[in-house]
């Protein structure tokens, strides 16, 4: 996986995978393996699963990415220890604010 990409660099990526022209290619390429009886909504179907998959390791990588980020703001020209620690501690906010809800 390649860390740094931010938002809108890995919606971009996801949405061109949803194009027509690469729709099609799949639903080719998987009536050719599976069949003809492979259509459009069993197409959508696997589109729902591989979504809800990165959703998964999104989540499962969280701590791992928070952590990344963190030492790449050290690493930044200008940014100093305060302003990290400083982060981390409305990081930790924010989850204690969720965990309450």
């Amino acid at each position: 996986m390649k860390w740094d990409l931010y938002g809108t660099d890995r919606k971009d990526i996801i949405l061109a995978d949803l194009g027509p022209k690469n729709l099609e290619c799949d639903l080719r390429r998987y009536q050719e393996y599976l069949g003809d009886d492979f259509g459009v909504s069993e197409l959508l179907m696997l589109i729902d699963i591989k979504a809800k998959a990165a959703i998964a390791e999104a989540i499962n990588d969280a701590p791992e990415f928070l952590i990344h980020q963190l030492c790449s703001a050290l690493d930044a020209r200008g940014y100093g220890l305060g302003d990290t620690s400083c982060a981390i501690d409305h990081v930790a906010e924010a989850i204690e604010n969720l965990a309450a809800d």
